[in-house]
């Protein structure tokens, strides 16, 4: 169950969104807000990681749902409010997973 803790919910939520409706077009993009937000959490050495970065935007328990691999459960819906909704949850989870090059880097490297 996800409990409520404001102000991370409405970060995660801006995010995610943000990711979906391409105003952050990659993930490193969500890396440097996350970095611009000085109470979002960080590690030891005060980073945020990218690979907590890739967890967040692949995370469907912001949908609502929970999914485990390892108990064989997918999309279960939970007893928690959903921060997103699941069609900006698949919005973001449709997007290519390359390292942030543009579609034009991307053609003119073929």
């Amino acid at each position: 169950m996800l409990i409520p803790n404001p102000p991370f919910d409405g970060i995660i939520r801006e995010a995610v969104e943000g990711y979906a409706s391409r105003r952050f077009e990659t993930q490193a993009e969500v890396k440097r807000f996350f970095e611009s937000l000085p109470d979002f959490p960080r590690n030891k050495r005060g980073e945020v990681k990218q690979q907590r970065v890739t967890d967040i935007l692949a995370q469907p328990v912001y949908t609502g749902h929970f999914c485990s691999e390892t108990y064989g459960i997918h999309w279960l819906t939970a007893q928690h409010e959903p921060l997103i909704s699941l069609e900006t949850f698949e919005k973001g989870a449709s997007k290519p997973r390359g390292h942030g090059e543009s579609s034009e880097t991307q053609e003119y490297r073929r």
